[in-house]
């Protein structure tokens, strides 16, 4: 059986870029694409929950694996490092105990710390909140594995012997601030843990419940106009985040200005769909009337 190589393994990241353009090249994607070639997870999802950035706290992305023999979930939290250097590990593995404080809080259902948030952090808070909340899982015995995500091939050995230093502060820190949590450590090299794959994994629909008419105006364009829910779209921007706006003209408006009209669409929607002290701000149905509908590519 073909086994991977590192080149096959960059240019697999590359063909993800193109296809899923996430950041500004494909470093900012390495993250992402081991979560879509790992865990099968959707692309939409896998950008969400590493949507690259700088001051990321020593977090560029999370997997939470849960478990159907009845054992404690396994969150994986993720640096990546799109890179051949073995000090690149090493000083992942140094940034890991920044992050600590973070999780902790988030596990424990504790606000974030307004200074040390990242909306990788962000994304976690929330999907942890709704397993608490709706799926009654207990989070205080959940397995934290801190994995540092790499392009070195320098032999496992040779890695170990220059993160020692670092790996010590890390020991040290996790029983500091994170007691009673199973916590490991371990690089990750692609080459080495994945199969060659003939097929990409199928892409999970999301739903939403519609009812209206279809419109065709060539053989390869429609559009549909009429009444949905709105709270598809927010269990959909509860699964995405703002991952949900990334092809938005608004959303670059919004990056560029103060003020418009991007800026409050994204404040009325927070208000209808995120909860404050336990209850929305606003009720769902003024988004409507505020913003004359919702519009929606999608293939």
């Amino acid at each position: 059986m073909p086994q991977l190589t590192l080149d096959s393994v960059k240019k697999e990241i590359q063909v993800f870029y193109v296809e899923n353009p996430i950041g500004n090249g494909t470093p900012d994607a390495f993250c992402a694409w081991w979560l879509r070639r790992r865990w099968s997870v959707e692309p939409q999802l896998a950008a969400a929950r590493a949507p690259s950035g700088s001051d990321d706290w020593g977090l560029d992305g999370f997997h939470l694996e849960t478990r159907v023999d009845g054992e404690a979930p396994i969150l994986h939290l993720i640096q990546a490092k799109h890179s051949g250097s073995s000090q690149a590990i090493r000083k992942a593995v140094k940034d890991f105990p920044r992050v600590m404080e973070p999780i902790r809080a988030v596990l424990g259902g504790e606000p974030l710390p307004p200074a040390k948030t990242n909306p990788v952090l962000e994304r976690l808070a929330a999907i942890l909140q709704r397993l608490r909340d709706e799926r009654n899982i207990a989070l205080d015995k959940v397995r934290l594995r801190f994995e540092v995500l790499h392009l070195c091939n320098d032999g496992s050995e040779s890695i170990a012997r220059v993160i020692q230093g670092a790996r010590e502060g890390f020991d040290e820190a996790k029983n500091d601030l994170l007691p009673g949590f199973e916590v490991g450590l371990r690089a990750v090299y692609p080459p080495e843990e994945l199969e060659p794959e003939d097929l990409t994994p199928p892409l999970r629909p999301f739903p939403l419940r519609f009812a209206g008419e279809m419109v065709s105006d060539s053989a390869n364009v429609r559009f549909f106009a009429g009444f949905g829910y709105l709270a598809d779209l927010v269990e959909l921007y509860g699964e995405i985040g703002e991952m949900l706006f990334a092809k938005n003209v608004r959303s670059y408006l919004y990056k560029a200005h103060e003020k418009g009209p991007a800026r409050h669409m994204r404040e009325s929607l927070r208000r209808a769909c995120v909860p404050q002290n336990g209850k929305v701000v606003d009720s769902p149905e003024r988004f409507a009337m505020l913003h004359n509908g919702v519009a929606i590519t999608a293939s």
